[in-house]
C-alpha cells in the first residue's frame, strides 16, 4: 500500500510527497495523497531555469490569472515541481494569494532535494542524501534543484535526468482529470528545451495547449509561426481577459 510522506520546508509550509515506480501506481497514489479527483486540470509548463528580467512581470501576471482560475474552478494545477523559473513564480503567487487548490509537482526523484525543519532549522539526513546522489547523477549536465516550497503535493517519479518527468506529468494530469477537461499552458521556455517533450505528451493526450505570446523563448517563436492544429491556441500576455476566457472555455468543455 502506498503511503504519503509529509515534508516540512524552511518556510514551515508542509506538503504530501509520494514516490511511484510505474503508471499502475498513479491511481492509488492519488488516493494516498488525498487529492479530490476527478476534477479539471491545468498543466503549467515553461522554463525551470533562470528567467530574463523583462519576462518576470509578464509571467507573474499570467500565473496570477491561471491560479485565480484554478481556485474558482476547483481545478488542480500540475507542473514540474522545482523552485525555479515559471514553476517558482506560480508557487509564489499561490502562497501570496492564499489559494487552497492543490498545486501538484511531478519530478524525477533523484534530481531534487528539500530542506526539512521540524523544529530548529536543520536539513534532514534524507535531504542531504538526495542532494549528494543528485549531484553525482547530474554531473556536468546540470544541477539538482530544491522542490518548490509552496506546492501542496509532490509525485517523485523514476529517473536521473531532466525530462524523465515529462510523460509522468501528462499521465498524472490525465488520471486526475478523469472525465473532466484539462488544458496545458506554455510560457517562457527556451527553444528546444524539455518543454518540447512536455508539449508532445500533451498533444498525445489530446490536451489543448495555450501558448502565451510575449513571455519569451519558444512561446514567442510558436506565436510567430503558429502550429496548424486545432489543439493549439496563441494568446498575448498583455490580454489578460483573453487568457482568462480561453482557459475557462477549455475547462468548461
Amino acid at each position: 500500500m502506498l503511503q504519503a510522506e509529509k515534508i516540512t520546508f524552511i518556510n514551515q509550509r508542509q506538503a504530501l510527497c509520494l514516490s511511484v515506480s510505474n503508471q499502475a501506481e498513479i491511481p492509488p497514489a492519488l488516493e494516498a495523497l488525498q487529492l479530490p479527483v476527478p476534477c479539471p486540470v491545468i498543466v503549467w509548463i515553461g522554463g525551470a531555469g533562470s528567467m530574463a528580467p523583462q519576462y518576470a512581470e509578464p509571467v507573474s501576471q499570467v500565473a496570477h490569472s491561471v491560479a485565480q482560475i484554478a481556485q474558482e474552478s476547483k481545478a488542480i494545477i500540475v507542473d514540474g515541481a522545482t523552485d525555479g523559473g515559471v514553476i517558482a513564480v506560480l508557487g509564489q503567487v499561490y502562497a501570496q494569494s492564499g489559494y487552497t487548490f492543490p498545486l501538484v509537482g511531478v519530478v524525477a526523484k533523484q534530481l531534487v532535494f528539500w530542506s526539512n525543519v521540524p523544529g530548529k532549522q536543520r536539513v534532514s539526513l534524507v535531504s542531504k542524501f538526495r542532494k549528494a546522489i543528485a549531484s553525482l547523477l547530474v554531473g556536468s549536465a546540470g544541477r539538482p534543484w530544491h522542490l518548490d516550497p509552496h506546492h501542496t503535493h509532490f509525485f517523485l517519479v523514476p529517473g536521473n535526468h531532466w525530462g524523465a518527468e515529462s510523460a509522468w506529468i501528462s499521465d498524472i494530469a490525465t488520471q486526475i482529470a478523469g472525465d473532466h477537461p484539462s488544458v496545458t499552458i506554455l510560457s517562457n521556455t527556451r527553444v528546444g528545451g524539455i518543454c518540447v517533450q512536455d508539449v508532445d505528451h500533451s498533444l498525445e493526450a489530446n490536451r489543448p495547449i495555450i501558448v502565451i505570446a510575449g513571455t519569451g523563448g519558444w512561446a514567442d517563436e510558436l506565436a510567430s509561426e503558429p502550429p496548424q492544429s486545432k489543439l493549439w491556441e496563441i494568446v498575448s500576455v498583455d490580454d489578460r481577459e483573453s487568457i482568462r476566457n480561453t482557459v475557462l472555455e477549455h475547462l468548461a468543455q
